[in-house]
């Protein structure tokens, strides 16, 4: 029985493959019949899109001006508050130059420390501590002791105790 099958289910199969490549023509030639259409449809809506933009244009120049225009304001308005806060900040590293001064070498030999290799540290130590007390007999020789333990300000002369 399955003898006698095998040449109906090869029809079946054949004929299946020709409906698919029918259909498959067939599509392909639908698609070619569609295709200057759809071309056409493609172009009008670019076209429609450039006329668009061509008609927004005159209003996003203005809207582009007028933010232009709002920025310069708000960066005149701001301009006092600018230049007072960069004067603060000036003057505050002027109160605190010391300070400063003294965090900067703390960070500055922290560095150094940590890229002298360990053998070489105490070496460096000992140099550094050398240096340093050579800067101090300087120092102490070259300015007399006035006996005055007062802080004078000079931004606003007013004379503070020693901290």
């Amino acid at each position: 029985a399955a003898a006698d099958a095998a040449p109906h289910v090869r029809e079946l199969a054949a004929q299946a493959q020709r409906l698919m490549q029918e259909g498959a023509a067939g599509a392909r030639a639908e698609a070619e019949r569609r295709r200057p259409g759809a071309e056409q449809a493609a172009k009008d809506a670019l076209g429609r899109m450039r006329e668009a933009a061509e008609r927004a244009k005159p209003e996003v120049e203005r809207r582009a001006r007028e933010a232009r225009q709002s920025g310069e304001v708000a960066a005149e308005a701001l301009k006092p508050q600018v230049s007072r806060v960069a004067s603060d900040a000036a003057q505050f590293a002027r109160d605190h130059e010391a300070e400063l001064k003294g965090a900067a070498g703390t960070v500055a030999r922290t560095a150094a420390r940590r890229a002298t290799p360990a053998p070489l540290r105490p070496a460096v130590d000992a140099f550094e501590r050398e240096l340093q007390r050579k800067d101090a007999d300087t120092r102490a020789n070259a300015a007399p002791d006035s006996g005055d333990d007062t802080d004078h300000d000079a931004a606003d002369g007013a004379a503070t105790p020693p901290a």
